[in-house]
């Protein structure tokens, strides 16, 4: 029982691992897409605030997708999970990441379609 507890624990680590790093990997791709749109289509563009809050988001997306897969890869270094306590924002360091991801991506959208349909 014990094991089959610490082997979904595990699975749930890598799993959670996996999300960061899909995460890092489109918040990246996704500056590129808007470095792509500043340079290519949009010559003046409207509502520029939003070109720095969707770069600010994205990059601390990223930034903090790359501590939490750094956090999750070194939960399992002994085999299994630590049952140490974490710190309160250590915690919030998932919620910032998804949370800058998707306001990142919805600034991004808004901006494109504010662009796209003048």
């Amino acid at each position: 029982m014990l094991k089959n507890t610490e082997e979904r624990t595990l699975e749930s680590l890598k799993l959670d691992h996996d999300t960061f790093k899909h995460l890092t990997t489109i918040s990246t791709g996704s500056i590129l897409i808007l470095a792509t749109f500043i340079e290519k289509f949009f010559q003046n563009p409207n509502w520029k605030g939003l070109i720095a809050f969707t770069f600010v988001s994205l990059m601390i997306c990223t930034y903090t997708s790359v501590i939490e897969m750094f956090r999750i890869s070194h939960e399992g270094v002994a085999g299994k999970p630590s049952n140490k306590k974490r710190p309160l924002w250590s915690k919030m360091v998932p919620l910032l990441s998804c949370g800058c991801f998707l306001l990142g991506i919805l600034s991004l959208v808004v901006f494109s379609m504010k662009n796209f349909l003048r």
